[in-house]
């Protein structure tokens, strides 16, 4: 059916309209803790990453990646949920229901000394309102431990003491003579 007019539009303009329509929406939060942030270099450390889906759908496809610096050796990469690569410290979670939380645990060896940045980031392929929160860094302080070499360590104590103005069995009297002999 064509329906036609024989007045005309004065303003052509204003005859568009657009929608947008946010298919799938979620909010992809992770957050990230350490077990020992002031480690040793040796010491194994547990990181505990979890990641919440806070609706309002259900978050499709969701994948972790930890990201760790030399100094820290993966060891483990654990999900309740999913599956973990250790090679690539990936981790496929899957659907994450809205408000369900996933926890992942990393372990891994202290190797160096110094500051230790471990950076996790998740993502998904519903439409993620909210990626500001979907990544998050958690800095660990290293130190070196003491060697035992086996060697005494010694310690030399100087006490000097000194006694000014004290004269034993000297009589002040006679103030002259005791100068003489070189007391005051």
């Amino acid at each position: 059916t064509v329906v036609t007019h024989k007045q005309q539009d004065p303003n052509l303009t204003n005859n568009k309209a657009e929608a947008t329509t946010v298919v799938n929406p979620v909010d992809l939060a992770v957050t990230q803790t350490v077990d020992k942030p002031n480690p040793v270099v040796g010491d194994t450390v547990e990181l505990s990453i979890t990641v919440t889906n806070n609706g309002p759908d259900s978050a499709l496809d969701t994948v972790l990646k930890s990201l760790l610096p030399k100094t820290l050796q993966a060891l483990s990469i654990e999900t309740p949920s999913g599956s973990c690569d250790l090679g690539s410290m990936q981790c496929q979670l899957g659907t994450i229901e809205k408000g369900q939380s996933i926890t992942i645990r990393v372990k891994g060896k202290v190797l160096g000394a110094g500051t230790i940045l471990a950076e996790t980031s998740v993502g998904t392929t519903s439409n993620d309102l909210t990626p500001a929160n979907d990544k998050a860094a958690t800095k660990l302080t290293a130190v070196t431990p003491l060697v035992n070499t086996g060697q005494t360590i010694g310690m030399i104590v100087v006490v000097s003491l000194a006694i000014v103005g004290v004269a034993f069995g000297v009589s002040r009297s006679n103030p002259q003579k005791d100068k003489s002999r070189g007391f005051f």
